[in-house]
């Protein structure tokens, strides 16, 4: 329940971070990026997102179920976060009769799309699952259309899985110590950044650190 790991090597796993969600310390962050799957749905390209003079940033869901990630890194690394806390403000404007949908294949319970809080560090040599860190709490898509939402974690180890669903402490602790990209999964039942879209009418997706 957790990422589309058929698709995803480690370059393309890296490549799916870089932008949004709200951490004091991470307010100077400007660069933010959609990262979307492309058409084989088994690698990323990232595309360049305004960010607005408040720092809201905003995107448009495309039409197939591609966009997976909104994320922002800056050069550097941002350090050591470990028990502090991640928070974005994330809402959605949709025109009346939009359908979001999963990628094809990956559909929950109540086929609604969901979005939440993601971050990952410096990965070295070959792939480690625990460079990659995602929030268990989820919010539907279609429940963003009617109210904005407050996400917010601690960086706390148990509160957060990795890109294989487990929790590993040691490696969470690692990856909190360094963190060097954050942002938001959009996705579903079937794994946390399987990517999302809107088939049916249009909808746009804001942040608000």
């Amino acid at each position: 329940m957790h990422r589309r790991r058929l698709t995803l090597t480690a370059t393309m796993v890296g490549l799916l971070l870089t932008a949004v969600v709200a951490v004091p310390v991470l307010a100077a962050s400007t660069t933010w990026k959609l990262n979307s799957y492309n058409p084989s749905g088994r690698a990323l390209r990232a595309q360049v997102v305004d960010v607005a003079a408040n720092g809201a940033v905003t995107v448009t869901f495309p039409k197939t179920a591609d966009a997976a990630y909104l994320t922002t890194a800056k050069v550097g690394d941002f350090g050591n976060l470990a028990g502090q806390t991640l928070s974005a403000k994330v809402s959605i404007a949709a025109v009346v009769g939009t359908t979001f949908a999963n990628y094809p294949g990956c559909t929950n319970a109540t086929g609604d799309p969901t979005v939440g809080l993601y971050f990952q560090t410096k990965t070295t040599g070959g792939f480690n699952p625990s460079a990659y860190w995602w929030s268990g709490e989820r919010v539907s898509l279609s429940a963003l259309a009617n109210s904005p939402t407050l996400l917010t974690r601690q960086l706390v180890a148990g509160q957060w899985t990795n890109y294989n669903g487990q929790t590993d402490p040691t490696g969470f602790a690692a990856a909190a110590a360094n963190v060097t990209s954050w942002g938001v999964s959009f996705g579903g039942d079937c794994f946390y950044a399987n990517g999302v879209g809107t088939p049916i009418g249009s909808a746009v997706f804001t942040l608000l650190p």
